[in-house]
């Protein structure tokens, strides 16, 4: 072989592997269309039935959580996204449902769960699912949490149904 001949077939080949490169980095989208966010929804319902409610004036915070972040505030509300972190295994929520305009009644929930880590592609890196293991509350407005479906997922269902008092 000569020194011309193995210059044209390195020629060659690193045009063959600029193209398989160009190639293969345009098989994905070059976005992520996968909605990231596994957060766990609530809904509101009336206790020992099938009606939904939605809730007047309410007022949710997390505790512990960086400057202890409000997620509604003097809202009404129907449907909940309640975050979870992916560092703990627990987290708490204030609910603070008004009674008049100068005082509320607050409830606690506590959602505990393993985080599942996966990964999705190339795009889109890895993202987390959860299982949620349990949920406590206090009962002052709230009569009782069940948890519909512990998976969440980045599927939107219902994974907590929170009973109130049908009064």
């Amino acid at each position: 072989m000569k020194a011309s001949d193995s210059t044209g077939l390195m020629s060659l080949c690193s045009y063959v592997l600029i193209f398989c490169s160009l190639w293969l980095t345009g098989c994905g989208d070059g976005s992520c269309n996968d909605n990231a966010s596994a957060v766990p929804l609530a809904r509101f319902y009336y206790s020992q039935g099938t009606t939904q409610v939605t809730v007047s004036d309410l007022t949710v915070s997390a505790i512990g959580a960086p400057g202890d972040t409000v997620l509604v505030d003097d809202d009404d509300v129907t449907d909940l996204h309640l975050p979870l972190r992916v560092g703990a295994t627990s987290v708490q929520w204030c609910l603070s449902f008004a009674v008049n305009d100068t005082t509320s009644v607050t409830d606690t929930v506590t959602i505990a769960y393993r985080p599942k880590e996966y990964f999705v592609s190339v795009e889109c890196g890895a993202m987390y699912h959860f299982d949620i293991t349990g949920v406590t509350h206090t009962d002052k407005v709230i009569d009782s949490v069940v948890v519909a479906q512990p998976q969440v997922t980045n599927v939107d269902q219902v994974n907590l149904r929170i009973y109130l008092p049908n009064n």
